[in-house]
């Protein structure tokens, strides 16, 4: 069950330099076509990119207990942010499979920057909020997908939590994950509320059914 949220502006790319990675117009004509009558046409790639399709291998951040998003199966990693990647990887070596070229990493909220800075990565599609200190130090393409901040609360919802409002008392605990803009939103929010936090937000929806946590805060997309 989701408590009422707020709504805030989720970009889920982060890139190490600026790449181009697509354009889109109002009246939609044939030039958003990568292809022409079914041929594959090369693009003209910026430097950084052409590094990238030299390489033969894009390297990808990407969570991996993201449900809709991102989530690593014996199959390989599904998912929004995964098929984001591969239509990237589709506008480098178009013609081939993507998964041909695509090397995922798992990536988790605090770790996506230092991926980004130490060259670990050649992008990040992970559920990545656009927000100014992020962009002092990497550059964002984007947004492509828009969500709002939410609650999650247990089923039948047996604390009658409404709102941030009932969650900025230490009588409740509610959980978000180190390094998200969930967390900030939240402690500046409901500066008196209780916070316990972790590295993915599996282990807050698990620490939320053992009764560690009274409720689960990030985007609504991710919550269901």
């Amino acid at each position: 069950m989701r408590a009422s949220g707020w709504r805030r502006t989720a970009a889920l790319l982060a890139v190490s330099a600026l790449v181009a990675v697509g354009c889109s117009s109002d009246d939609g004509d044939a030039g958003d076509d990568p292809t022409d009558g079914g041929t594959d046409v090369a693009m003209d790639l910026p430097a950084d990119v052409q590094a990238i399709a030299d390489s033969g291998t894009l390297r990808v951040g990407v969570k991996y207990d993201q449900p809709l998003f991102g989530v690593n199966t014996p199959s390989g990693v599904i998912g929004f942010d995964a098929e984001v990647a591969r239509i990237i990887a589709s506008h480098i070596w178009p013609g081939d499979n993507p998964d041909d070229h695509i090397e995922f990493t798992e990536a988790v909220s605090a770790n996506r920057e230092p991926f980004l800075q130490d060259d670990r990565v050649d992008i990040v599609v992970a559920t990545y909020t656009i927000n100014e200190a992020r962009d002092e130090v990497i550059d964002f393409a984007g947004p492509y997908y828009v969500a709002g901040q939410d609650i999650m609360v247990p089923k039948g919802n047996p604390n009658g939590i409404t709102g941030i409002d009932d969650l900025n008392t230490a009588d409740y605990t509610t959980c978000s994950v180190d390094g998200s803009t969930s967390i900030d939103n939240f402690n500046e929010m409901a500066p008196d509320g209780e916070t316990i936090t972790f590295d993915t937000y599996s282990k807050c929806a698990e620490a939320m059914n053992d009764g560690r946590a009274d409720a689960v805060t990030t985007d609504n997309v991710i919550l269901i």
